[in-house]
């Protein structure tokens, strides 16, 4: 090849135009070569020429750059094999906890070690289990000043299997009370009936002013032998679950299901 030195640096950075593609230059070179092309460009443009510190720190934040990325691929690489090697499910990485593992790794630097399986399974464990107690501890203290509502909730588990969650709102806080396998389990109105009530029960009746479920038939009629029974308490069918049967209804309409056809 002929020319001067920005012609090298053409050939080099694959800047074509003028010269052909040097077949041997790697990705990181051919960048290299880009960036010092355009900060020559630059300082023909100026009053101030590229001098040997811009061109520096050119490198410098190039290596700064290519080194964020190798790192990010080396981070990549070892968390991966530890979900590979511990069978992890992948979609545990979208867990926000997830990239907080991350952050506070970060903000140390290399040379962290991480915790032992006896500080996962004791230590940390124990501490978590401590501030999840203070945190229903002060729900609960609220449970005496504030009415609270009982929430009932039928689904089925990623294996299919039929679950009644039973949740407890007090004071803008919702918390997580009990779960009922329903498995082989017939859902009738009277067993329906029995699992509220034994709830209601349990977190005392006198402070519970509802009970809320969705619409499906058997947790309505539930509802209605429930305020029967306990007169100081109402059944309300879950607000969404409403709205979704009235627009169901709505689209029923023949002028309303012509216009949505």
């Amino acid at each position: 090849m002929h020319g001067d030195i920005t012609r090298l640096k053409e050939h080099v950075g694959h800047v074509t135009g003028q010269v052909e593609p040097c077949p041997r230059a790697s990705r990181e070179v051919r960048d290299v070569m880009k960036m010092h092309l355009k900060a020559g460009n630059v300082g023909a443009g100026t009053s101030k020429p590229t001098t040997s510190e811009n061109k520096r720190e050119l490198s410098r934040n190039f290596s700064v750059r290519q080194a964020d990325e190798m790192t990010s691929r080396g981070i990549g690489k070892a968390v991966s094999k530890f979900f590979h090697f511990n069978v992890i499910p992948f979609h545990a990485a979208d867990n926000l906890y997830y990239q907080s593992i991350i952050d506070e790794i970060a903000k140390v630097g290399f040379g962290i070690k991480g915790p032992s399986a006896f500080q996962i399974g004791n230590e940390y464990l124990d501490e978590k289990f401590e501030e999840l107690e203070k945190y229903f501890g002060d729900i609960y203290d609220k449970f005496s000043t504030f009415d609270r509502t009982l929430m009932c909730d039928g689904w089925s588990t990623r294996t299919k299997h039929p679950i009644i969650n039973f949740m407890v709102y007090c004071d803008r806080h919702m918390i997580y009370h009990s779960s009922i396998d329903c498995t082989n389990v017939k859902k009738t109105v009277e067993y329906i009936f029995k699992l509220m009530d034994e709830v209601v029960e349990v977190v005392v009746e006198k402070n519970v002013v509802q009970v809320v479920t969705d619409s499906e038939s058997s947790m309505k009629a539930a509802g209605q032998l429930l305020m029967k029974k306990r007169k100081n308490l109402f059944w309300s069918p879950y607000a969404a679950h409403c709205i979704d049967l009235m627009l169901e209804d709505i689209g029923k309409i023949d002028n309303v299901k012509e216009t949505i056809a």
